[in-house]
């Protein structure tokens, strides 16, 4: 098998990381959100790093990223490096598809909505996730809140596999108090690729600006947030 097309089933399913602009979750479980549920207008700079360790390439992008209510998100890469194809065929990828689905319509389909969940209260502030319908971009697993409400975490595993090539992915998104909202600071996926083994993605989110005001403290980087993440950044340094 050539390594372009492990790299094509690798854009697929990770676009399934996103969408990463503001979401406010709505739940009949116990309020999440509740500094604000509303959409928060935002400007952050992006860092998107993925890997095939059996391919053994390695990409990473940065790229400063604006997302307005009503209106979706456009971003304008900085700066990248490393293999020339995950860069196009993944990283690029995946904000283009963000671009693509963060208009109001598209992103109700994936936000953490009744209608698009059965949520069960769990112990220690978490909420289970069961996809009403079999989607790729709806997440089988397990939301975590603060004392207020406020979304944490979520990990668990597609609902769907995005291609007949990929086993499985497991993907975790981390959110961060950011101006009194809560919004996504890292995101990350492993895929089970058919020939090509685990291939790894992570993406750091840094806020400049939330609503128009500008953001007092950097959140997203401050340590890699799990076991992926820290093996990225890395192989990242590695090759700088």
């Amino acid at each position: 098998m050539s390594s372009q097309l492990p790299l094509s089933i690798a854009a697929t399913l990770l676009l399934t990381a996103v969408p990463c602009h503001s979401e406010p979750a709505r739940t009949g479980v116990r309020p999440v959100g509740v500094v604000s549920t509303r959409e928060a207008g935002h400007i952050a700079t992006r860092l998107l790093v993925a890997r095939s360790a059996k391919l053994k390439k390695l990409a990473w992008l940065e790229a400063e990223t604006t997302y307005e209510p009503g209106r979706g998100m456009r971003y304008r890469v900085v700066r990248e490096g490393g293999d020339a194809g995950i860069r196009r065929r993944v990283l690029r990828k995946v904000l283009d598809n963000e671009v693509e689905i963060s208009g109001p319509a598209a992103a109700a389909q994936a936000a953490i909505t009744d209608a698009n969940y059965v949520m069960n209260a769990g112990e220690s502030g978490t909420v289970r996730l069961t996809p009403r319908r079999r989607e790729p971009v709806l997440i089988d697993g397990v939301a975590t809140l603060d004392a207020h409400g406020q979304l944490r975490r979520i990990e668990g595993r597609l609902s769907k596999s995005p291609s007949f090539w990929v086993r499985s992915v497991q993907l975790t998104r981390s959110y961060e108090l950011v101006e009194g909202r809560s919004l996504p600071v890292h995101v990350e996926s492993v895929a089970d690729v058919k020939f090509a083994g685990d291939c790894e993605f992570s993406m750091w989110i840094d806020y400049t600006s939330v609503d128009g005001q500008p953001v007092r403290r950097v959140v997203a980087r401050r340590e890699p947030p799990t076991s992926v993440a820290a093996p990225l950044l890395i192989a990242l340094q590695q090759t700088q």
